[in-house]
């Protein structure tokens, strides 16, 4: 009897020792992501401030209240090299709809208004196929 207690004591420990590995494996993943992430982000801000510095000047190109355009924003940005300055990104996060103010450099304004056009562009098209699939949708229903 008390070999079968010890047994399922032992079966207990190592149960709950590999799941907090695995919860601590999961945890250091998930911050190393963040901190790629932020790194990408802190990248793109520094070249910014670097390229003020040296005389370059800013502009405020657009103000963003959605997260998730902004991700998208920011995605497309770092990948045509345009450093760039989000203000307020942070309390925005706290306080979902708070207005994000994007600053780029004046020398890449017409680059960047392009991409922006694009990206809305792009957004509304999906909107309007997404509206007319659920309305077709629901025409059969």
């Amino acid at each position: 009897m008390i070999d079968t207690e010890i047994i399922i004591s032992i079966l207990i420990v190592i149960f709950a020792w590999t799941l907090y590995r695995k919860i601590q494996g999961n945890y250091e993943e998930e911050n190393n992501e963040l901190d790629r992430t932020n790194s990408e982000n802190s990248d793109m801000e520094n070249l910014f401030f670097d390229e003020i510095r040296n005389g370059e000047n800013p502009y405020k190109l657009i103000e963003i209240n959605n997260q998730f355009d902004l991700l998208f924003i920011k995605s497309l940005f770092q990948s045509e090299q345009i450093p760039y300055y989000i203000d307020s990104e942070n309390f925005s996060k706290i306080y979902p709809g708070l207005g994000m103010g994007f600053h780029i450099l004046e020398r890449d304004y017409a680059d960047a208004l392009q991409i922006i056009n694009d990206f809305y562009r792009s957004k509304l098209k999906n909107v309007r196929i997404n509206e007319y699939l659920s309305h077709r949708f629901n025409e059969h229903m």
